[in-house]
């Protein structure tokens, strides 16, 4: 069931300290800093006095998290210690590779209010290609019997394209399930990566198609009902970002999300951060990403206006290689949910529509063959 309490989402990054090197990374200026335990806690001080939200996502980051370990778990006890009057949910992102036997029997204890979440890239080439040779570190078990629902991280980078299905079939026949996405400001070869994603999708869909019980991952999960009504484009923000969304670095400087801080080596800039925030409160997203006016598939896109600012200068300036991917993305959508609703199997992703619910699917498809 949908958790219908209205939350805010708040990044701590307590080191921009990593063991790895991995090689997709986007983050600049790393190793050098770690978070002060009383500005950290002054910042969720702050945070936890907002009457606006009911309840809090805490997200530890980084870095990898675990290089401040004990950080982490004093910041933790002392949440629910001081805080428990309020829904807290906290969790952090985690290459695996550190966790020892004290860290384990904590996060076990605590695995009903503190979520890891793991990257995983793949089989154990792609992923040791990926993360410095770490898949052989990483206690799988542990993660699957803690928290077996929850999806892992999976990047896919240009030299993992080509066998990005494999990589997918490979986490899920571990156990995991999976959130696969693409990795973001790398240089992509479009004119080979374009092709060769389209192929990656269709084998995926297949593989859908052969299993009615299993549903699909967000990289191919794009509803065709969005683009129903073409001639209503919503104007909503992609995330929130700067609202609903916060994130605070280890000196404790307050940023719209954690994708705009991507080069630890920039002085903090309080001036244009608060522009950005403002902006970010008081635009609508085509306010912000004005070129993508009139855009058809505007509804189905995910900007990240964080990347887009500390790459390109503009929240609203695009990466033109997702643009691409977008539209192969929500071609290979269509033509799945083409194929399910004709199909006589009962696919858990549309069983239980409503005869209008189909209807709008069926006029999305047919928008995206005429447009796309």
């Amino acid at each position: 069931m949908k958790d219908s309490r209205n939350t805010k989402n708040i990044f701590i990054i307590i080191t921009n300290r990593c063991n790895l090197r991995c090689v997709y990374c986007y983050e600049r200026g790393k190793n050098t800093a770690s978070a002060d335990e009383v500005t950290m806690q002054n910042v969720l001080e702050r945070e936890m006095k907002d009457t606006a939200f009911d309840s809090f996502d805490i997200i530890f980051h980084g870095g990898e998290p675990f290089m401040e370990w004990s950080l982490m778990r004093r910041l933790s006890e002392w949440l629910w210690e001081n805080y428990s009057h309020r829904h807290l949910r906290l969790m952090a992102t985690t290459n695996g590779t550190m966790l020892n036997d004290e860290m384990k029997q904590w996060l076990s204890y605590n695995r009903d209010r503190f979520a890891l979440i793991l990257s995983l890239d793949g089989g154990r080439d792609t992923h040791n290609k990926n993360r410095c040779d770490s898949f052989d570190c990483i206690d799988f078990d542990f993660f699957l019997k803690n928290w077996p629902l929850q999806r892992v991280k999976m990047t896919v980078n240009p030299d993992g394209l080509s066998h990005m299905f494999d990589d997918i079939m490979a986490i899920r026949d571990m156990g995991f399930r999976v959130n696969p996405s693409l990795a973001m400001e790398v240089d992509w070869d479009m004119k080979v990566a374009a092709p060769l994603f389209a192929s990656q999708l269709k084998l995926l869909i297949d593989y859908y198609l052969a299993h009615p019980d299993i549903d699909p991952c967000a990289l191919i999960d794009l509803s065709p009902a969005l683009l129903a009504h073409p001639g209503s484009i919503p104007k909503n923000k992609a995330c929130g970002a700067g609202t609903n969304i916060s994130t605070y670095d280890m000196k404790g400087h307050p940023y719209p999300c954690h994708s705009f801080v991507n080069d630890f080596s920039i002085p903090y800039n309080k001036e244009e951060i608060d522009r950005l925030f403002d902006d970010l409160r008081n635009k609508n997203g085509l306010e912000l990403s004005p070129k993508c006016t009139g855009c058809f598939i505007y509804p189905y896109c995910e900007p990240c206006y964080g990347m887009n600012y500390s790459h390109r200068g503009d929240m609203g300036l695009f990466d033109p290689s997702l643009c691409v991917f977008n539209k192969i993305r929500v071609k290979a959508a269509a033509a799945m949910y083409a194929q399910m609703i004709l199909s006589d199997k009962e696919y858990s992703l549309i069983k239980g529509l409503s005869h209008q619910q189909l209807n709008d699917i069926i006029i999305g498809i047919e928008n995206i063959q005429v447009k796309l």
